[in-house]
């Protein structure tokens, strides 16, 4: 970094956040993995793009530029409105349907220290947050009435069909399509050599192949949030300017050791065109991929273990660790629901105390929060199932799983119906293993650290994996 640039933070006193906002409901809208990878490719041009096109002629000062957020320093508000103005245009013509906003604080007077600057960065987010209150409703923004034919696989009028799609589509939706070919080429570069499948088409014929399970995975670093907060009072951070490069070369360095870390689990996993992977978020320490049901937890525990090792790697505050969610669906299951719950699970498994995964198998067509699924487990103060799991309980469930190999699945279902009527299983346990003497006493399938049983949850894996 030249010594310019690090001049130029000094003079930053003003600052601009432009973020996207329901950036996940703008991919997941639809149930088509191409529009997933073409509304993810279009975050990036409307943000990324948008700013490379105008920065040297604004000359504003990069903080952060990733996919969806911004953060931009200049010595006077003017040229700041001015790329406000130029991505959020961009983001009107090539991304309808995006919601991006924008906002600028800030005074004459530049901070000097890393808290005078902490507090302008949030500044400049509460900003955005008072402009987004003046906007317009995205449900607002593509009205349809009783005569209007509606877009076939999202929202909003039909308008048009893309080449190769006879379907009528809406704006949205017909963007994301025109942009999926540039977004998977964008992809199978920053994951290269992960074997991608070529045609990002294909993957959604694949993965529906057989009525096949489908795993949509869903993980994020564990509180890198407060880290960046020590950036604050962290060594070699005490000035604005250092701040400013301090945060910088934090989210540089996260991002890429979220590439690095989707990169080496694929390679740990089993991938081949039978069993693609498909990559839609990898950024920031945000990864959503959808993988075969088969190969999800080993994918979801290597993104887990692998993203420990490459933040280590890149010396990332004392090493940051991962939690995952997997949502296990069939293909045709509503894919917006599919990932709400895969982040409702991530959100339980970053209850642990340590780097841990959750997940379910979703037998039902209905869509049920985490919550209510969860309440239904429960018998006389006995939980059904002992997720989340930490990295270790999950091998302790494998463990069992492998114990419980060869029994039969009248058995099995003897042991599931015991598991689920109030009163001790013990006794009905104990009945089962004089017919099968590999049947474990009931205590040995307990949670060492809740009142809860692993047989079940065993014998989901066993259906799971093999």
């Amino acid at each position: 970094m030249g010594d310019t640039e690090v001049a130029g933070l000094a003079e930053v006193s003003y600052l601009a956040a432009i973020e996207t906002a329901g950036t996940q409901a703008y991919i997941f809208a639809s149930n088509r993995q191409a529009e997933h990878i073409g509304a993810s490719q279009l975050i990036v041009d409307v943000t990324e793009g948008a700013f490379n096109e105008a920065v040297d002629e604004l000359g504003v000062h990069p903080i952060v530029v990733s996919s969806g957020l911004l953060i931009l320093g200049a010595s006077s508000p003017e040229p700041l409105k001015a790329m406000i103005r130029h991505v959020t245009d961009r983001a009107y013509e090539s991304a309808p349907g995006l919601d991006i906003t924008g906002g600028v604080a800030g005074d004459e007077v530049a901070p000097s220290t890393a808290q005078d600057a902490e507090v302008l960065l949030q500044s400049a987010f509460r900003a955005v947050r008072e402009e987004r209150q003046g906007t317009i409703p995205m449900s607002a923004r593509f009205p349809t009435n009783p005569l209007t034919e509606v877009c076939e696989t999202g929202f909003g009028p039909a308008i048009e069909s893309v080449e190769g799609d006879d379907r009528m589509l809406g704006p949205s939706a017909s963007a994301r399509r025109r942009a999926k070919d540039h977004g998977w080429a964008r992809i199978a570069k920053d994951l290269k050599p992960v074997p991608l499948v070529r045609d990002v088409n294909k993957i959604e014929q694949l993965l529906a192949e057989d009525d096949r399970w489908i795993g949509i995975i869903h993980a994020d670093g564990n509180e890198v949030g407060k880290r960046i907060q020590n950036l604050v009072g962290s060594e070699g951070a005490r000035t604005a300017e250092a701040f400013w490069l301090s945060y910088r070369e934090f989210n540089q360095a996260l991002h890429q050791a979220t590439v690095d870390t989707v990169r080496s689990a694929a390679a740990k996993v089993i991938v081949d065109d039978k069993s693609p992977i498909l990559p839609i978020i990898v950024g920031g320490d945000d990864v959503t991929v959808v993988a075969p049901g088969e190969i999800s937890l080993s994918l979801a525990e290597e993104l887990v273990k692998q993203f420990e090792v490459h933040c280590k790697k890149a010396d990332l505050t004392d090493g940051l660790t991962m939690s995952a969610g997997i949502a296990i669906t069939k293909p045709h299951y509503p894919f917006h629901s599919g990932y709400e719950l895969a982040e409702q699970l991530t959100t339980s498994a970053k209850t642990l105390s340590e780097p841990g995964i959750d997940l379910h198998v979703l037998y039902d067509a209905a869509p049920s929060a985490l919550s209510d699924i969860r309440s239904n487990l429960n018998v006389a103060g006995r939980a059904l199932t002992a997720k989340p799991w930490t990295m270790d309980a999950m091998e302790e469930t494998r463990t069992l799983r492998n114990s419980i190999e060869g029994i039969s699945n009248s058995i099995l279902h003897d042991l599931d119906r015991a598991l689920r009527l109030p009163g001790d299983p013990t006794t009905l346990f104990r009945s089962a293993g004089e017919r099968d003497s590999r049947v474990p006493a009931y205590e040995d399938t307990t949670a060492a650290d809740k009142p809860a049983t692993r047989l079940l949850d065993a014998i989901e894996l066993a259906g799971l994996e093999g």
